[in-house]
């Protein structure tokens, strides 16, 4: 005996035409309910999401750089551009730093 599964949950969303007139076609191909269709692609695709738990880090990594360029940036100005040696050989760091991250971040996405 089979038992049947009460479903009685919705969920609504918006659609244009084009997308609207798309997903009842490929429901109509596949010989589905639009209910069935939808529920089927929505609960057998994976998602994958924008962007990696690496990349995120990178991401966070290069804005508390660019934090530190601004930082080194408004010291300088406000020294005229003249600076000591380990403000210099930090700013040089720092945007070797930067150089890394993106680099690593340009090798990952291809």
């Amino acid at each position: 005996m089979r038992i049947k599964i009460m479903k009685d949950k919705h969920i609504s969303l918006r659609l244009d035409e084009i997308e609207y007139n798309k997903i009842i076609k490929l429901a109509t191909i596949a010989n589905m309910s639009l209910s069935n269709y939808l529920r089927k692609a929505a609960l057998s695709k994976e998602i994958k999401p924008r962007f990696s738990v690496h990349e995120k880090a990178y991401f966070q990594n290069l804005s508390a750089i660019g934090n530190n360029i601004n930082q080194l940036s408004k010291y300088y100005n406000s020294k005229n551009g003249i600076v000591d040696d380990l403000t210099h050989q930090r700013l040089l760091n720092t945007l070797d730093h930067l150089d890394s991250l993106v680099n690593k971040l340009l090798d990952h996405g291809s």
